[in-house]
């Protein structure tokens, strides 16, 4: 939570929201209950459930919840140049201890991935699509010109 209260630093709103689904999981899958679909659409699906973690209370409690402890997120932060910098110097560090060069080669996938990202402005899952073959075609051509062509 956001307040500064006794345990301000230890309420987790998520942890419980992911708790009363993994646990409506278990219960349904521990009791065998049928999962039948009460409605389907193109964004929404329901199921009927006898989970205790499905009732009408537990809804309203988990609500009461979230709006006295408050829910931080920061899905859209955007990471500055400071952190990729930081990010960088730790992948350095962990490069100069490597033992072999698999182990280097790892490494060094990692933060080219971090680099291609933050310089290109990708979102996670686009980021594995730029092409490294790209990358080595178009290398001295757009190096030359001061310029990095991903692709």
């Amino acid at each position: 939570g956001e307040r500064k209260r006794r345990y301000g630093d230890h309420l987790q709103v998520e942890t419980i929201r992911k708790t009363a689904t993994w646990y409506m999981n278990a219960y349904t899958a521990i009791t065998e209950e049928d999962d039948g679909t009460l409605f389907a659409s193109d964004d929404k699906t329901m199921f009927a459930s006898s989970s205790p973690t499905r009732t009408k209370w537990f809804q309203r409690f988990q609500l009461g919840m979230k709006r006295r402890m408050g829910v931080t997120r920061k899905q859209d932060e955007a990471i500055n140049s400071e952190q990729i910098l930081a990010l960088l110097e730790t992948g350095e560090h962990y490069w100069k201890l490597a033992a072999d060069a698999q182990e280097k080669r790892g490494i060094a996938n990692i933060m080219a991935f971090v680099v291609i990202g933050y310089g290109a402005s990708l979102r996670g899952e686009e980021v594995p699509l730029a092409s490294i073959k790209g990358l080595n075609e178009f290398w001295k051509e757009s190096m030359s010109r001061g310029l990095l062509m991903v692709t």
